[in-house]
C-alpha cells in the first residue's frame, strides 16, 4: 500500500499557503485555535473544549478545512446529513453557528460571518487550524528536503507529525468526515514517512525505530513506513526483528488485500536477508535507484523427511476432505485426540499426499511429548536438526539458541515448505519450531487440544474421534478380509463392541489374529469377553503398541489428585459428566473441578464432547479400574454416593421448578462435598432434566445396586414430570416400577401408594388401561388404610382421566366429583383446581357446557389464586371445547391460543398437541379449510413422535372421516 506524498484533496477551497523564503520552525509557530486531527476542538480560557454535539462538530470542521471561504447551507447539509436533510434544516444550522460563535468568541483574531442569505464562511488564518498546519509543514518539509537540509528538514517533519493526534473528525459519523479522514490519516503518515527517511540520513536510526514502531502498529499495511522500519532495524543490529516485521507484513497484506509486498519492500527484505554491508552505508537516497541484480544462488537443498505412509489407512476419508478444505489458506493445523485414535496415521497420510505442493521440502520430527521416558525432545534440538536438513554449513549456524531459531526462518520465509511436528506435550514445545510464514503448512499432533496455537497462530483443530462400529468393521475387513469377519459374524461383533472405536486397540486385535491364523476370532473374542474390562488383551510386547503403557504414558502426568479423580471419573454411572457433576464426585470446589478437567483434557484421558460436558472412553474406563486399589475402594465408594446425591438433590430441585405442585417426597440430606447445581428457571430446570436424564437412570441403577433405596425412590419422582412431558413413558414405567420395588423394600407405604398412582398415569399414556386401573385401585386402598384424603383426591382425579381415555365419562365425572370433595375436605387447592377442570372437561363431553363453563372458571380461579401455571393451559384448552359447542368460535380460537402458548411455556408437548388440534378444529368450523389442514398435521406429527393414541383421531380430521363439530 502506497501512499501519496503531495498534498491531500481534503483541503479543497483554501487558497495556496506561499513558500516563504525564511521557514518558520513548528518552535516559532503560534498555538493551533481549532483541532481536527482528533476530536474537533477549540482553544478556550482553560484549555481545550469540545466543538459541540457531532453535527455542530462537522459544521466547524467544513468551514475550517475551508477557511476564509464562503460555505453555502446546502453543503453543509449535505455533509452534517447523510440521506434526506431535516425539514428545519437552515434553522437547525444556524444554531450550530450561533453556538460556535459563543465557543470562538474569546479569539479576537477569528470570526464566523454569514455571507449572504445562504452562506457561512470562517475568517481564521490557516496555520491556526491543525490539519493545514499539518499540511503547511509538510509542504516545506518537502521543499528544504529536496534543497539538502536535512536537519531542518527533519525538524518541519517533525512538526507536521506531532499535528496527528488521530483519528481525525472522531465523533462524526458522516460519509464526508469518513472520506476526509482517510485523506488526512494519508497526509500524516506520508508526513510520518518523510520524517524517517531525513533520519535515515542523518544516521538516526533509534529515532526512525522509537518514531515508526508504533506508528506500523495501528498502521501494518503501509509499506512507505515499514520499509524505512527495516532499514532502520537492520542498521540497530536487530535483523530478525526486521525480517519478522518483513513476514508480518507479508502476512498481513495477503490476508487482507490478497497482494504481496511491492518491489521496494521485498528487494530490501532480500538484501537484509543477505545482509549487504552496504546497506550499513547506503544513504536512503540510494534505495529508490534501480536495485542490482541480485547473485544467483546456490540450489536449496530440498529435504524430505516424512515417515513412510502408513499401510492400510482407512476411514479418515471425512477428515481428509476437511483438511484439503483449509488448503491454501492453512498455516498451521493441530490433529488432537486421546492415545490410539490414529492422530500420527492421519497427519503422516494427509501430509504424503499434499507433499507435492510444498516443492521446498518436508520437515518432520517425533517430539515425544507423552513419551515413556518422560523426557520430551527439546525444541533446540528440533531446530538444530531442521538447519541440518536445510543444509546451512556448522560453521554458519549461530551459537545462540534464539539465533538460531532467527536463523531457521529466515531460511523458510520464501519457500513453500512442509513441516510435521508429533506427539506434541504441550504449546510451548511448539512455538519455535512454528516458521513464521504462510507459505509454509505446519501439521502439529498432539492428545493435547493445543488452543493457545488456535488463539495466538490461527491453528486450525482437528479433533480425532474414535471408529464408529460400521468404520471400526472395515477396518478389520481390511486387515482379516471379508472371509474371516463373515465366518465368524458374532466373534467380530465381540471385538468391535469391546475395541470400542479405537484404532489402536482394533489393530493390536488385528494383529494378533493374522500373526497367529491357527486361532479362530472367536478365540480372541472369548479371550476379550473373559477380560470385563480388563485391557490384557491388547497387551503386546512392543510398548508402542501395548495399549495399557501408551494410557500409562498420560496417566502418569498427572498430579495425585487429578489421578485419582481420572479413576472416579472411570466409574462415574453416567454416558457424561459436567463440570458441576464432576465437582461432586470429587468432593471439591467447583473451580478446582474445572482444574483437574483440564489438567485430564489436556492429555486426552476425557474428551469435552460440548462445552462443559465431559466423556471417558470405554477403554479408558477399563484402564481406570484397574487402577483400582484396596486403598482406593472407600474413597471410590464416597465419590460414587456423592455424586448420586449430586443428581438427586439437583433433579429435586429441577422438579420443584417444571412443577412445583408435583407430589414429591422431602428433599434428603446429603453427602459432605455434595454442591448441588441450581437451575435458576423453569426453563434452566427442564434443560437440566433432558440432557440430565441418561445419568440420573444410570444412578437410578447405581443406587439400586448399592441399595440406596431412599435415592432410587426420589430420583424416580423428579424424573416424572420430564418423562411425562416429553413422551418418555416407557422409560417412566420402568423407573417407577424399580421406584415400586425400593419403596417395598423400605416398607413406606405411602411411597407405594404414590408410586402406583403414578405408574398408572404411565401405563395409561400407553394405553394399557387394564393395568393403570389396577395401579389406581392398589393405589386408593394404600391411601385410604392411610386417612390420607389429598392422596385419595390425586387418585381419584387419576381415575377420571383414565375412565375419559376410554370413553366413560359418567364414571369420569363420578370420580372426578370425588376428587374435589376430598381436596375440600383436606383442604388441598391444588387437587380442587384439578378437579373442577376435569369436571368441566368431563360435563362438556356430556353436553352440558354452562354447568362445564361454570366448573372450568372456577379452576382458572383457584389455578390464579394458587399460582398453579402448569394446569392453566389445561384449563384454556376445556374452556375453548365448551365455547366451540356452544358455537362461541371467536371465543373458542382465543382459549386455545392461550392453551398454546401455556403449553408451549412449560413444554408440555402432548398439551400442546391438543390445544393445536381444537385450534384447527375452529378454523375448519369458520371454512378455512387449509389453515385447518395444516395445524392439524402440526399436531400430528407431534402425536406420532409421542406414539400417543390420539394420533388416531387427527388423522380421521385429515382423511375427512372425522367431523371436527361432532367431536
Amino acid at each position: 500500500m502506497s501512499l501519496p506524498l503531495g498534498p491531500s484533496s481534503a483541503f479543497e477551497s483554501a487558497p495556496k499557503i506561499p513558500m516563504d523564503s525564511h521557514i518558520t520552525l513548528p518552535s516559532e509557530l503560534r498555538p493551533v485555535l481549532v483541532r481536527l486531527l482528533g476530536p474537533v476542538e477549540i482553544a478556550g480560557e482553560d484549555g481545550w473544549q469540545r466543538g459541540g454535539a457531532p453535527k455542530q462538530a462537522c459544521v466547524l470542521a467544513c468551514l475550517a478545512l475551508s477557511p476564509g471561504t464562503a460555505v453555502s447551507i446546502e453543503t453543509l447539509a449535505h455533509r452534517v446529513w447523510d440521506g434526506p436533510h431535516p425539514t428545519e434544516t437552515r434553522n437547525i444550522i444556524y444554531g450550530h453557528v450561533t453556538r460556535l460563535r459563543q465557543l470562538l468568541k474569546p479569539h479576537d483574531e477569528v470570526r464566523l460571518r454569514r455571507m449572504g442569505t445562504s452562506e457561512y464562511q470562517l475568517d481564521i488564518e490557516p496555520e491556526l487550524v491543525d490539519a493545514w498546519r499539518m499540511r503547511d509543514l509538510a509542504g516545506k518539509a518537502r521543499a528544504v528536503q529536496a534543497g539538502g537540509d536535512m536537519t531542518t528538514a527533519a525538524e518541519l517533519w517533525r512538526g507536521a507529525v506531532e499535528q496527528w493526534r488521530g483519528p481525525a473528525l472522531a465523533g462524526i459519523k458522516t460519509e464526508w468526515s469518513a472520506r476526509t479522514s482517510r485523506r488526512l490519516r494519508n497526509d500524516y503518515l506520508a508526513a510520518a514517512a518523510g520524517w524517517s527517511e531525513c533520519l535515515l540520513q542523518l544516521g538516526q536510526h533509534e529515532a526512525v525505530v522509537g518514531n515508526l514502531e508504533p506508528i506500523v502498529e495501528h498502521h501494518p499495511l503501509v509499506e512507505n513506513l515499514v520499509a524505512p522500519l527495516l532499514l532502520a532495524l537492520y542498521r540497530c543490529g536487530r535483523t530478525m526483528d526486521a525480517l519478522n516485521r518483513y513476514t508480518d507484513t507479508r502476512r498481513q497484506l495477503r490476508k487482507t488485500l490478497g497482494n504481496d509486498p511491492g518491489e521496494r519492500l521485498r528487494t530490501l527484505y532480500q538484501r537484509i536477508l543477505r545482509q549487504e554491508p552496504e546497506l550499513l552505508r547506503a544513504p536512503a537516497t540510494e534505495r529508490r535507484e534501480a536495485a542490482p541484480a541480485a547473485v544467483s544462488p546456490a540450489p536449496a537443498p530440498v529435504p524430505a523427511q516424512l515417515p513412510a505412509r502408513v499401510s492400510g489407512f482407512i476411514n479418515r476419508e471425512a477428515q481428509l476432505e476437511t483438511l484439503d478444505a483449509q488448503l491454501p489458506s492453512a498455516s498451521l493445523v493441530t490433529i488432537s485426540g486421546m492415545a490410539g485414535v490414529g492422530k500420527t496415521a492421519l497427519a503422516v497420510h494427509w501430509a504424503q499426499r499434499i507433499a507435492s505442493r510444498f516443492p521446498d521440502g518436508q520437515l518432520y520430527v517425533n517430539l515425544r511429548g507423552f513419551d515413556p521416558s518422560g523426557q520430551p525432545t527439546e525444541p533446540a534440538d528440533v531446530i538444530r536438526g531442521f538447519l541440518d536438513a536445510l543444509a546451512v554449513p556448522p560453521h554458519s549456524i549461530p551459537v545462540s539458541p534464539d539465533a538460531q531459531i532467527g536463523l531457521y526462518r529466515s531460511l523458510v520465509a520464501d519457500r513453500k515448505m512442509l513441516i510435521l511436528l508429533d506427539n506434541a506435550g504441550e504449546e510451548k514445545q511448539v512455538r519455535d519450531l512454528l516458521p513464521g510464514t504462510p507459505e509454509c503448512l505446519t501439521i502439529v499432533t498432539s492428545r493435547n487440544r493445543l488452543t493457545g496455537l488456535t488463539a495466538s497462530h490461527g491453528a486450525v483443530p482437528m479433533p480425532l474421534s474414535e471408529f464408529t462400529p460400521e468404520e471400526s468393521r472395515r477396518f478389520l475387513r481390511s486387515r482379516l478380509g471379508e472371509g474371516q469377519l463373515a465366518a465368524e459374524p458374532q466373534a467380530a461383533d465381540t471385538i468391535i463392541a469391546t475395541c470400542a472405536g479405537l484404532p489402536l486397540a482394533l489393530a493390536v486385535v488385528a494383529a494378533r489374529a493374522a500373526t497367529m491364523p491357527q486361532v479362530q476370532l472367536e478365540q480372541s473374542a472369548a479371550e476379550l469377553r473373559g477380560a470385563t474390562g480388563d485391557l490384557e488383551p491388547f497387551v503386546m510386547s512392543d510398548v508402542s503398541t501395548d495399549i495399557r503403557a501408551v494410557f500409562s504414558w498420560s496417566y502418569r502426568l498427572l498430579g495425585a489428585e487429578a489421578a485419582h479423580f481420572f479413576i472416579l471419573l472411570g466409574h462415574h454411572p453416567g454416558p457424561d459428566i459436567s463440570t458441576a457433576a464432576a465437582a461432586s464426585l470429587a468432593g471439591v470446589p467447583l473451580p478446582r473441578a474445572r482444574a483437574l478437567l483440564g489438567e485430564l483434557l489436556r492429555v486426552h484421558l476425557v474428551t469435552e464432547r460440548r462445552p462443559g460436558r465431559f466423556v471417558c472412553h470405554d477403554l479408558l474406563r477399563s484402564y481406570a479400574s484397574e487402577l483400582d486399589t484396596l486403598a482406593e475402594w472407600e474413597g471410590l465408594r464416597e465419590g460414587l454416593r456423592r455424586v448420586v446425591d449430586h443428581y438427586t438433590h439437583t433433579a429435586h430441585a429441577a422438579a420443584r421448578l417444571v412443577h412445583p405442585m408435583h407430589d414429591l417426597p422431602p428433599e434428603p440430606s446429603r453427602c459432605p462435598g455434595v454442591t448441588p447445581e441450581k437451575p435458576a428457571d423453569r426453563q434452566a430446570a427442564m434443560a437440566w432434566l433432558r440432557t440430565e436424564h441418561e445419568a440420573l437412570l444410570a444412578s437410578m441403577e447405581l443406587s439400586i445396586a448399592d441399595g440406596w433405596d431412599s435415592r432410587t425412590l426420589r430420583i424416580a419422582a423428579a424424573m416424572l414430570i420430564c418423562l411425562d412431558l416429553h413422551g418418555m413413558w416407557g422409560v417412566m414405567v420402568a423407573t417407577q416400577e424399580k421406584a415400586l420395588a425400593a419403596a417395598q423394600r423400605l416398607g413406606d407405604p405411602r411411597a407405594i401408594a404414590g408410586v402406583h398412582r403414578d405408574l398408572s398415569r404411565a401405563y395409561s399414556r400407553l394405553g394399557r388401561f387394564d393395568e393403570a386401573e389396577q395401579r389406581i385401585t392398589e393405589a386408593l386402598r394404600q391411601f385410604e388404610q392411610l386417612g390420607d384424603l389429598g392422596g385419595q383426591a390425586r387418585v381419584q382425579h387419576q381415575a377420571s382421566v383414565l375412565n375419559a381415555m376410554r370413553g366413560r365419562h359418567r364414571e369420569a365425572l363420578t370420580a372426578a366429583t370425588r376428587a374435589v370433595e376430598l381436596g375440600e375436605l383436606a383442604g388441598d387447592l391444588v387437587a380442587q383446581a384439578i378437579g373442577h377442570n376435569a369436571i368441566g372437561w368431563h360435563l362438556s363431553q356430556l353436553g352440558d357446557q354452562s354447568e362445564a363453563l361454570s366448573h372450568c372458571q372456577r379452576a382458572m380461579v383457584l389455578a390464579d389464586k394458587i399460582g398453579y401455571q402448569q394446569i392453566k393451559g389445561g384449563i384454556w384448552d376445556s374452556l375453548g371445547h365448551i365455547h366451540r359447542r356452544r358455537g362461541c368460535l371467536d371465543q373458542a380460537m382465543h382459549c386455545f391460543r392461550r392453551a398454546v402458548d401455556d403449553e408451549l411455556a412449560i413444554g408440555n408437548r402432548l398439551g400442546f398437541a391438543s390445544a393445536l388440534v381444537g385450534c384447527g378444529d375452529v378454523r375448519f368450523l369458520q371454512g378455512e379449510t387449509d389453515a385447518a389442514r395444516e395445524t392439524w398435521q402440526r399436531a400430528l406429527s407431534i402425536l406420532e413422535a409421542l406414539k400417543h393414541p390420539d394420533a388416531e383421531r387427527v388423522r380421521g380430521r385429515l382423511a375427512g372421516r372425522l367431523d371436527p363439530s361432532g367431536d
